[in-house]
This record gives structure tokens, sequence and C-alpha cells, in this order.
């Protein structure tokens, strides 16, 4: 008997645990482009050149609650930045199809294709939605 309310209990204890460290580990919230902070300028590496005169403008967004270090973005293979939780990067490119993508410190990479029109406002989260992390276009944080 005593056997058995220990395991019930190990059991209970290492699943309340696990499901603990999942919600505290990988919880993001969506935050609004008006209210992130700019990446600071020395994590910027340079500038997307555009040859259109009527480019498309993307807000790119990282959740709070995303602790840890700064995240590489990229854009169509090119280093961007790195972006840290609650921050953000704006930036004009061409219309056309274009590569996103954001690499996390212990090597995880991630990309989404996306379609960009001529003068369209894009806005983008880096998020992590209950598994790895994940880069997404998003209404919800529009100004």
């Amino acid at each position: 008997m005593r056997k058995r309310i220990s395991i019930k209990f190990l059991f209970l204890f290492v699943l309340c645990s696990a499901l603990f460290l999942n919600i505290l580990g990988c919880a993001s919230t969506p935050i609004k482009a008006s209210i992130a902070k700019h990446v600071s300028p020395d994590r910027v590496f340079g500038t997307i050149q555009t040859v259109t005169s009527r480019p498309a403008n993307v807000t790119i967004v990282c959740d709070k609650g995303m602790g840890g270090p700064a995240y590489l973005l990229r854009v169509n293979g090119k280093d961007i930045a790195k972006i840290h939780s609650g921050e953000k990067i704006d930036f004009k490119i061409d219309p056309g199809s274009h590569i996103f993508a954001v690499k996390m410190w212990e090597g995880t990479h991630v990309e989404v294709e996306t379609v960009l029109k001529e003068n369209e406002r894009a806005f983008y989260r880096i998020t992590i939605p209950g598994y790895g992390i994940a880069i997404q276009k998003s209404a919800e944080i529009g100004e």
C-alpha cells in the first residue's frame, strides 16, 4: 500500500513539475508594435536595399516573455539584427517573395516565406507557440 501511494505521488509531482516548466518556459505574449522598443543600433547589421519606388513596410516584433539571449533575424539569407524580447525592427523591402528566418541561441532555425505587395504594411511576430519558435504574419500587433 505504501509503495502505491509513493508511486502515485511521484507521478503527480513529475506531471505537475513538467506542466509548470512547460508553461514557464514556453510562454510568450504578443506586444503591440507601437509600444515595443527599437532594436539597439549596435545589434543591427545593415540595411535592406530597395530598388522600387513603392516598397513594402515591414515591422517584426519579438513577443514579451521570450527570455534568454537575442534571436538572430535573417531576411533572404542575410543577417539583419539580433532582437530581444519586447523589441521591434522596421524596414522597407521590395515587393515580392521573401524568406524571413529566426535562429535561436542553441541553433533552432525556422523560416517563413512571405509575399509582399507594393506599399503593403505588414507586421510579423517572433513567438513561442508552445513548441520551439516561430515567425508569423500578425494582424494582432499592428498599430
